[in-house]
Protein backbone atom coordinates (compact mmCIF):
# COMPACT_ATOMS: atom_id res chain seq x y z
CA UNK A 1 0.00 0.00 0.00
CA UNK A 2 1.35 3.19 -1.02
CA UNK A 3 1.33 6.37 1.24
CA UNK A 4 1.45 9.95 0.66
CA UNK A 5 4.08 11.85 2.03
CA UNK A 6 2.47 12.79 5.40
CA UNK A 7 1.44 9.55 6.07
CA UNK A 8 4.45 8.35 5.56
CA UNK A 9 5.68 10.89 8.37
CA UNK A 10 3.36 9.94 10.57
CA UNK A 11 3.67 5.69 9.81
CA UNK A 12 7.27 6.94 10.86
CA UNK A 13 6.89 8.78 13.96
CA UNK A 14 4.39 5.82 15.41
CA UNK A 15 7.18 3.15 14.77
CA UNK A 16 9.14 5.56 16.87
CA UNK A 17 11.38 5.95 13.68
CA UNK A 18 13.49 9.17 13.19
CA UNK A 19 11.85 10.98 10.28
CA UNK A 20 8.39 11.50 11.87
CA UNK A 21 7.97 14.73 10.10
CA UNK A 22 6.89 15.59 6.29
CA UNK A 23 10.14 18.16 5.98
CA UNK A 24 12.60 15.16 7.02
CA UNK A 25 10.43 12.53 4.76
CA UNK A 26 10.88 15.54 1.98
CA UNK A 27 14.47 15.89 2.68
CA UNK A 28 15.32 11.85 2.49
CA UNK A 29 13.97 11.90 -0.72
CA UNK A 30 15.67 14.97 -2.20
CA UNK A 31 18.93 13.00 -0.96
CA UNK A 32 17.93 9.80 -2.72
CA UNK A 33 17.51 8.30 0.48
CA UNK A 34 14.21 7.13 -0.64
CA UNK A 35 12.63 6.44 -3.46
CA UNK A 36 8.72 7.42 -4.91
CA UNK A 37 6.57 5.46 -6.83
CA UNK A 38 3.98 7.85 -8.66
CA UNK A 39 4.62 10.40 -6.06
CA UNK A 40 3.74 8.12 -3.29
CA UNK A 41 5.75 6.30 -0.88
CA UNK A 42 5.88 2.32 -0.30
CA UNK A 43 6.96 2.36 3.66
CA UNK A 44 8.41 -1.26 3.80
CA UNK A 45 10.65 -0.49 0.92
CA UNK A 46 11.24 3.53 2.13
CA UNK A 47 11.79 2.08 5.55
CA UNK A 48 15.10 -0.56 4.19
CA UNK A 49 16.70 2.26 2.09
CA UNK A 50 15.85 5.10 4.87
CA UNK A 51 17.47 2.43 7.38
CA UNK A 52 20.49 1.59 4.63
CA UNK A 53 21.18 5.01 3.43
CA UNK A 54 21.19 6.68 6.83
CA UNK A 55 24.35 8.04 8.10
CA UNK A 56 23.45 7.55 12.02
CA UNK A 57 26.22 9.86 12.81
CA UNK A 58 24.85 12.72 10.39
CA UNK A 59 21.34 11.73 12.08
CA UNK A 60 22.68 12.37 15.60
CA UNK A 61 24.34 15.50 14.63
CA UNK A 62 21.56 17.07 13.38
CA UNK A 63 19.51 15.78 15.84
CA UNK A 64 21.64 17.56 18.12
CA UNK A 65 21.45 20.92 16.49
CA UNK A 66 25.17 20.47 14.89
CA UNK A 67 26.66 20.20 17.85
CA UNK A 68 29.27 17.61 17.18
CA UNK A 69 29.33 14.06 16.86
CA UNK A 70 27.64 11.90 19.49
CA UNK A 71 30.22 10.35 21.86
CA UNK A 72 31.15 6.98 20.44
CA UNK A 73 33.83 4.37 22.08
CA UNK A 74 37.04 4.28 19.75
CA UNK A 75 38.75 1.43 20.61
CA UNK A 76 41.65 -0.09 18.51
CA UNK A 77 41.10 -0.45 14.81
CA UNK A 78 37.80 1.82 14.99
CA UNK A 79 37.72 5.43 14.36
CA UNK A 80 36.02 9.02 15.06
CA UNK A 81 33.84 10.44 12.49
CA UNK A 82 35.24 11.54 9.22
CA UNK A 83 39.24 10.59 10.09
CA UNK A 84 39.41 7.19 8.75
CA UNK A 85 41.31 8.36 4.88
CA UNK A 86 38.32 6.11 3.79
CA UNK A 87 39.66 2.98 5.04
CA UNK A 88 37.49 1.88 8.14
CA UNK A 89 33.61 2.19 8.91
CA UNK A 90 32.67 3.97 12.09
CA UNK A 91 31.75 2.15 14.83
CA UNK A 92 28.37 2.30 14.06
CA UNK A 93 28.90 1.13 10.38
CA UNK A 94 30.84 -1.68 12.20
CA UNK A 95 28.12 -2.24 14.98
CA UNK A 96 25.55 -2.70 12.21
CA UNK A 97 27.42 -4.69 9.98
CA UNK A 98 28.08 -6.90 12.92
CA UNK A 99 24.13 -7.36 13.93
CA UNK A 100 23.23 -7.73 10.20
CA UNK A 101 25.75 -10.60 10.06
CA UNK A 102 24.27 -12.58 13.61
CA UNK A 103 20.59 -11.97 12.31
CA UNK A 104 21.80 -13.75 9.17
CA UNK A 105 23.45 -16.57 10.90
CA UNK A 106 20.51 -17.12 13.43
CA UNK A 107 18.19 -17.02 10.45
CA UNK A 108 20.10 -19.49 8.71
CA UNK A 109 20.38 -22.02 12.17
CA UNK A 110 16.31 -21.66 12.18
CA UNK A 111 16.04 -22.59 8.28
CA UNK A 112 18.48 -25.30 9.05
CA UNK A 113 16.48 -27.07 12.26
CA UNK A 114 13.36 -26.36 10.47
CA UNK A 115 14.04 -28.57 7.92
CA UNK A 116 14.37 -25.99 5.19
CA UNK A 117 17.62 -25.91 4.73
CA UNK A 118 20.44 -29.08 4.84
CA UNK A 119 24.19 -28.96 4.73
CA UNK A 120 26.41 -29.32 2.19
CA UNK A 121 28.42 -31.91 3.27
CA UNK A 122 25.35 -34.06 4.03
CA UNK A 123 23.87 -33.71 0.82
CA UNK A 124 27.33 -34.35 -0.75
CA UNK A 125 27.41 -37.76 1.19
CA UNK A 126 23.82 -39.07 0.69
CA UNK A 127 24.40 -38.37 -3.02
CA UNK A 128 27.68 -40.17 -3.33
CA UNK A 129 25.49 -43.15 -1.27
CA UNK A 130 22.47 -42.67 -3.64
CA UNK A 131 24.92 -43.11 -6.94
CA UNK A 132 27.45 -45.66 -6.02
CA UNK A 133 24.02 -47.89 -4.96
CA UNK A 134 22.82 -46.98 -8.69
CA UNK A 135 26.37 -47.98 -10.26
CA UNK A 136 26.30 -51.66 -8.29
CA UNK A 137 23.04 -51.99 -9.39
CA UNK A 138 23.44 -51.03 -12.95
CA UNK A 139 26.45 -52.82 -13.32
CA UNK A 140 24.72 -56.07 -11.99
CA UNK A 141 22.04 -55.87 -14.90
CA UNK A 142 24.67 -57.41 -17.69
CA UNK A 143 25.21 -60.14 -15.30
CA UNK A 144 21.91 -60.61 -14.49
CA UNK A 145 20.82 -61.02 -17.95
CA UNK A 146 23.54 -61.64 -20.48
CA UNK A 147 22.46 -65.56 -20.91
CA UNK A 148 18.78 -64.47 -21.37
CA UNK A 149 19.43 -62.00 -23.86
CA UNK A 150 22.11 -64.36 -26.23
CA UNK A 151 19.81 -67.27 -26.39
CA UNK A 152 16.85 -64.35 -27.80
CA UNK A 153 17.16 -64.15 -31.56
CA UNK A 154 14.01 -61.51 -31.63
CA UNK A 155 15.58 -57.67 -31.16
CA UNK A 156 11.69 -56.13 -29.69
CA UNK A 157 12.10 -59.28 -27.19
CA UNK A 158 16.13 -58.39 -26.54
CA UNK A 159 15.13 -54.59 -26.38
CA UNK A 160 12.31 -55.81 -23.73
CA UNK A 161 14.49 -57.58 -21.52
CA UNK A 162 16.88 -54.73 -21.14
CA UNK A 163 14.53 -52.12 -20.44
CA UNK A 164 12.34 -53.94 -17.97
CA UNK A 165 15.93 -54.90 -15.98
CA UNK A 166 17.06 -51.85 -16.07
CA UNK A 167 13.53 -49.92 -15.02
CA UNK A 168 13.53 -52.78 -12.29
CA UNK A 169 17.03 -51.45 -10.91
CA UNK A 170 15.96 -47.94 -11.12
CA UNK A 171 12.90 -48.34 -9.24
CA UNK A 172 14.70 -50.30 -6.30
CA UNK A 173 17.08 -47.51 -6.37
CA UNK A 174 13.61 -45.27 -5.61
CA UNK A 175 12.34 -47.63 -3.33
CA UNK A 176 14.98 -47.11 -1.30
CA UNK A 177 15.27 -44.13 -1.29
CA UNK A 178 11.49 -43.05 -0.43
CA UNK A 179 11.05 -42.02 3.15
CA UNK A 180 9.70 -44.46 5.92
CA UNK A 181 5.85 -43.90 6.59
Amino acid sequence: MLLSLRAYARHRRTLGLSGGTLRSVQKAIESGRITLIDGKVDPEVADIQWERKTDVVQQARGASGGAGTPLQPAGEGERLAGNNGGQRGTYFDNKSRRELAEAQLSELELREKTGELVRKSDVSRETFTIFRALRDRLGGVTDRIAAIVAAESDIARVHELIASEIKSALREIADGLAPAG
